[in-house]
């Protein structure tokens, strides 16, 4: 019976998991101000009743003054979320709008939607919404098999229009400095042979200068759950996979069967055989990673370039490891790397978790969720719930955020930290820029410098999106092996002595046992249906 969901699939889901502002005095930000609240139950991680707490309370009662919403919170942790809304959804009692993994959990998500457990979201309501409607036409080609939306996107920089894959080179500057590179020359896109030349040198002449082959040219971590990690996000990439590829022969072909993934985990293996490739590159935590770069003992990672995560790095690993060294004379970003024919292609950003509205939801209480999201989605509604109220609990100085408020030992704090709001800054996005136009006191100008190179150097080559993604045919629906595929590659770079038979051996173990044949013929005639052709690489 639908919204009634199975015992498999809440077992399945059960499963361990990674400006200014003024208060408006006459007028609202939306049609609701100042109209009676309706209650509205939320889920988000770390979210919870504000409970007499100022920070907690002044945003509450921003929302209710605002857009006419009581928000009720359903408390959740990242440990615990996916267990919970499970149960919540067995049980037919999901909070009013909650965050799922949405999109990288799409076939639970499927579920959700097939149960009608969630409601969609129309166009004629959220068009009404400037930033609401802006980011949902980003994502109109996630509409369900019934054309509807069915979740509000989580996105990065969801102000900004822009966005791409967060990962880029990583790499040690004194090193490559003392190995005859200047940084002026390294800002010119290298190809994939002189990349090869580069972590060689890195590898076997000794930059580090302790008389000792000790530093491997290339590093890794898990990332995404396989060992192949960060690999599968830049690397392959680089050597010009995408998820499905276009072959004049034979029509569209998975990618991890293409020559380009096949050049990529021979060039990978050849690595890994002459010890140029970290041998724990399968098994690393990113945090471990860092430290390896922050150390010396690897000379290239991929690694978020995003301001965000450069701060992170420069903070956590660089600075607690090296802290009389200035991380802008050893460490700098290099760009994408070229293909033989002079094109060059990235991964777009695919965003990680979504907002769901329970069926519970009408269009008058969504209308009014709508609204809160489209300021929440803006620069407005995330000044607000990071820094609270301009002239009360920050001001602006010099082109940068100053808070007024104190901690308990009568230090500075920011308006949302270590308070009840917690994320609730991010809760359209993840907003990894800050604010546009204010600068932003705790970065350096290393820190955007890695950013302008990951906007600038990848972020233009992004590959179109799959569209396969979002078939959910019978076969595609089985086919949710990448997981087990990506190990496949790890053990072929690791192990393998005959790579062509190996490979050989891969490519039939998928058409033999994961139905591969029917999926790619299933491709091909949504391809043709849809009218998706081939996008070429860029330059």
């Amino acid at each position: 019976m639908k919204r009634i969901l199975s015992l498999v699939l809440v077992l399945m889901m059960v499963l361990p998991l990674g400006l200014s502002v003024a208060m408006a005095e006459t007028t609202g930000l939306s049609e609701f101000a100042g109209m009676d609240p309706i209650d509205v139950t939320i889920s988000y991680w770390q979210y919870v009743d504000a409970n007499g707490e100022y920070e907690g309370e002044k945003f509450a009662q921003k929302v209710r003054d605002e857009f006419g919403i009581n928000l009720i919170s359903v408390p959740v942790t990242w440990a615990d979320s996916i267990e919970k809304i499970s149960t919540f959804a067995a049980t037919d009692s999901l909070p009013d709008m909650f965050v799922h993994l949405g999109w990288d959990s799409k076939y639970e998500f499927k579920e959700f939607v097939d149960q009608e457990m969630v409601r969609d979201i129309p166009e004629e309501l959220y068009s009404k919404y400037e930033n609401v409607n802006r980011v949902m036409n980003t994502y109109t080609y996630e509409a369900m098999p019934d054309g509807k939306m069915y979740h509000l996107p989580r996105e990065d920089r969801a102000w900004e229009g822009s966005n791409g894959n967060p990962i880029a080179l990583f790499y040690r500057l004194d090193y490559a400095q003392k190995l005859g590179y200047t940084e002026e020359q390294l800002n010119t896109p290298m190809s994939i042979e002189e990349l090869t030349t580069f972590l060689e040198k890195m590898t076997f002449e000794d930059p580090d200068g302790n008389g000792v082959n000790d530093t491997y040219g290339l590093g890794n971590a898990l990332d995404t759950g396989t060992g192949l990690g960060y690999l599968s996000q830049l690397i392959y990439p680089m050597f010009g996979y995408r998820p499905w590829m276009y072959n004049e022969e034979t029509g569209w072909e998975y990618g991890y069967i293409s020559e380009a993934a096949k050049e990529c985990t021979k060039w990978l293996n050849d690595l890994y055989k002459r010890g140029i490739l970290d041998p724990e590159f399968a098994i690393l935590k990113d945090s471990q990673m860092e430290e390896k770069l922050s150390t010396g003992t690897i000379g290239v990672m991929p690694y978020n370039m995003n301001a965000t995560n450069a701060y992170t790095f420069r903070k956590q690993y660089w600075e607690k490891i090296n802290p009389d060294l200035d991380v802008a004379e050893y460490v700098s970003g290099m760009p994408l790397p070229i293909m033989a024919d002079g094109t060059r292609n990235s991964r777009p950003k695919a965003y990680w978790s979504s907002t769901l509205i329970s069926y519970k939801v009408d269009d008058a209480k969504l209308d009014r969720i709508l609204a809160f999201m489209d300021w929440m989605y803006g620069v407005d509604g995330y000044v607000f719930s990071t820094w609270g109220e301009e002239g009360v609990d920050y001001e602006m100085k010099d082109g940068q955020f100053v808070s007024l408020l104190k901690n308990a030992n009568g230090e500075p704090k920011t308006f949302y930290s270590n308070t009840s709001l917690m994320l609730m800054p991010s809760l359209a996005g993840w907003h990894l820029d800050k604010v546009p136009g204010v600068a932003d006191s705790t970065l350096i100008d290393w820190d955007n410098k890695m950013d302008l190179i990951l906007r600038n150097e990848y972020w233009p080559y992004n590959y179109p999106t799959n569209f396969v993604t979002y078939l959910f045919s019978d076969n595609l629906m089985s086919f949710d092996i990448e997981t087990y595929v990506e190990n496949q590659l790890v053990l072929i770079i690791m192990q393998s002595t005959d790579f062509e038979a190996d490979w050989n051996a891969f490519v039939q173990d998928l058409y033999d046992n994961y139905n591969l044949a029917a999926v790619t013929e299933e491709v091909n005639a949504a391809a043709a249906e849809k009218g998706i052709v081939w996008e070429p690489y860029k330059k």
